[in-house]
């Protein structure tokens, strides 16, 4: 339907009356967007694969911003940086012994004054487990809550709690995949899916491992390994995973700096290949 109307505006705007009526830019513009309608008007899986892309790239910022502010409230409060190589235990180290108590005391107090005013301000109206969210739910997640539960670890984690990072980052990523869900008013279906690439970017870019993440996802989570579950998941994870190599990790050899160099141009050309006719034979 697409390419008989689009040869029946091409006649048009070739006729005599057409060139005489519409001036060029204005025909221009018509092939142009005829042009677009002919090669994006992709299928239902090639769209959720460029939204699992993006998803994955969002997902890997939302990861390396919660680390990044980890690391400098943990700065601020201890006046030490946390290397990557040595991580909270050695800034704990070189503080005198008040201070070790201290921080993690008034961190502790911070986290839970936070969730018992969190507690208050927030309306429950959606849960703030993905997995719930995905199986059972309509794939959207309590923004508010959230929230109030990452700043709540982000406080803790700070001050030395042995709660881990990982857990808010994955939910940061599946939330930002909820209300991009919620934004563009997606059917359910493609919701809950763009909410387990949202939970597979978190983990890939957490733990440095897209395989895993996408795996653990789809057996976990959605139980299934379908490619039409399974290629969104891997393509969110791979996305996510080549952004927080980019950006975190540092590298020590100079054909490893080239790869993550090149890794801003992999991402886009991956998200634009995802429009390719070829991913229709999946």
């Amino acid at each position: 339907m697409m390419r008989v109307s689009a040869g029946l505006c091409n006649e048009l705007m070739n006729s005599p009356v057409a060139n005489r009526e519409l001036s060029a830019g204005t025909r221009r513009l018509a092939r142009l967007r005829i042009w677009l309608g002919e090669r994006i008007s992709g299928n239902e899986l090639r769209a959720t694969l460029l939204w699992a892309g993006v998803i994955g790239l969002i997902g890997a910022w939302a990861s390396i911003g919660f680390r990044e502010a980890t690391e400098g409230l943990h700065a601020l409060l201890t006046g030490h940086h946390s290397e990557a190589h040595a991580g909270f235990v050695a800034s704990f180290s070189s503080m005198p012994w008040w201070r070790r108590i201290l921080v993690p005391c008034a961190g502790g107090l911070l986290a839970g004054l936070t969730l018992f005013f969190g507690r208050r301000i927030k309306r429950r109206t959606s849960s703030t487990d993905y997995m719930e969210a995905v199986v059972v739910g309509d794939g959207n997640l309590a923004v508010r809550s959230s929230l109030v539960k990452c700043s709540s670890a982000w406080l803790s984690a700070s001050t030395g709690a042995s709660i881990g990072r990982e857990g808010p980052m994955v939910l940061l990523s599946a939330l930002a995949a909820s209300v991009l869900g919620r934004w563009f008013k997606f059917p359910l279906p493609r919701k809950r899916l763009l909410v387990a690439c949202g939970a597979a970017a978190g983990i890939a870019s957490a733990y440095n491992a897209p395989v895993a993440g996408a795996f653990f996802v789809a057996e976990i989570v959605l139980g299934s390994l379908a490619m039409e579950t399974f290629g969104p998941l891997v393509v969110s994870s791979v996305v996510a995973t080549l952004v927080a190599r980019r950006r975190c990790i540092p590298l020590r050899c100079s054909r490893c700096t080239r790869i993550a160099n090149c890794c801003p141009i992999w991402c886009l050309a991956c998200c634009a290949a995802l429009w390719h006719p070829c991913f229709s034979a999946f």
